[in-house]
């Protein structure tokens, strides 16, 4: 009798064993593992904005964000204020081969692999489509010839992505809004476009000549990102100007004879036909 209810023991301790394991949560897949390729059913090709973190969208309404978010990104880190707004994204070549970049000839310690030459090979295009035909829009960042996807995209450094606070719980909102350091948080771009062109002017560019300078406004006393309002790739309209806001509102953009106007909802405030006057007359 003791037997038979071993044989009976067993198959049920099995079977409570197999269920525990799919009840518990897996742990954090190391990046090393990752099949980037599953980035894209959650951030799948783009056109004018952000990819649709519709999750982190509706977490806006006080909710924090949903599981199949916290499957890939730490909970602890949208949480946590701190004063660089941006987030590491996979270097280049952790997903790439070596040779897609460099000539595979006989190396070793004493003699690395002749560095690459130009940019990165057009096997970037067969997952990233839709930033082919970005970088061929009216307004782009390849325009200039010093500029290429090495640029902005280190082949073995994390980039820093842009987490513009727009996406993030309001409870949240609050903490990192009081440590917020825009240069830390615009790094990438002040590496090009510097803080005198940008915040200092009042002739030229985002201003209302002769007295305010609006980037200086949004970026530093704002607390905005550049890709706040600005297209990472490129866009139809100048500047690289968006069509839609991450957060999903439009921005609506109308160049006019002395400077533009704009129209658009922000950081709770609704911008009707805002003007500003960049040339005289």
């Amino acid at each position: 009798m003791q037997q038979q209810g071993r044989r009976l023991l067993f198959p049920l301790l099995l079977a409570a064993s197999l269920l525990l394991c799919a009840l518990l949560p897996l742990p954090p897949a190391d990046s090393a593992e990752t099949d980037w390729q599953n980035c894209l059913a959650c951030h799948p090709d783009y056109t004018s904005a952000l990819p649709p973190l519709s999750a982190l969208r509706q977490a806006n309404l006080g909710e924090l964000p949903g599981k199949a978010c916290l499957e890939c990104h730490d909970l602890a880190f949208i949480s946590l204020p701190r004063p660089d707004w941006t987030h590491p994204v996979r270097p280049v070549g952790s997903h790439l081969a070596c040779t897609q970049c460099h000539i595979a000839v006989p190396h070793g310690a004493g003699s690395p692999p002749p560095m690459p030459t130009g940019d990165y090979g057009q096997g970037c295009y067969d997952c990233h489509q839709n930033v082919q035909g970005q970088l061929s829009r009216y307004s782009r960042h390849n325009m200039d010839a010093r500029t290429s996807c090495r640029t902005c995209h280190p082949a073995h450094e994390a980039l820093r992505a842009g987490l513009p606070l727009s996406l993030l719980p309001r409870r949240i909102q609050r903490g990192w809004s009081a440590v917020y350091d825009y240069e830390r948080s615009n790094a990438f771009c002040l590496a090009c476009h510097g803080e005198s062109e940008l915040f200092n002017s009042l002739s030229q560019g985002f201003v209302t000549i002769n007295t305010e300078n609006y980037h200086e406004r949004h970026v530093k006393r704002g607390q905005a990102l550049c890709m706040d309002c600005h297209e990472p790739h490129g866009s139809q309209r100048a500047s690289l100007l968006r069509s839609r806001l991450p957060g999903g509102d439009s921005l609506s953009f109308v160049e006019e004879a002395r400077g533009a106007n704009c129209t658009t909802y922000c950081h709770g405030v609704d911008h009707r036909s805002v003007q500003y006057i960049n040339r005289p007359y």
